[in-house]
């Protein structure tokens, strides 16, 4: 049975746009095969932020989102 571990991992950039795109790409992305790994934000308000900045197919492309 897989243990359960949470950590915390603090992420900065020069700007918000900038910020979300180095989680999609760094974090997000990376890891979405990975049954072990997931990444998220614990404030609600960054969730919306990422969510609202995902959906935007402009993001997800540019920032190697496949587009298969």
């Amino acid at each position: 049975m897989a243990e359960f571990r949470e950590e915390e991992v603090e992420i900065e950039a020069e700007s918000e746009d900038a910020l979300l795109a180095k989680f999609f790409r760094e974090y997000d992305n990376r890891y979405k095969y990975c049954n072990d790994i997931s990444f998220r934000f614990k404030d609600e308000a960054w969730r919306e932020r990422y969510t609202a900045w995902f959906a935007d197919v402009n993001n997800y492309a540019s920032n190697g989102g496949d587009m298969w």
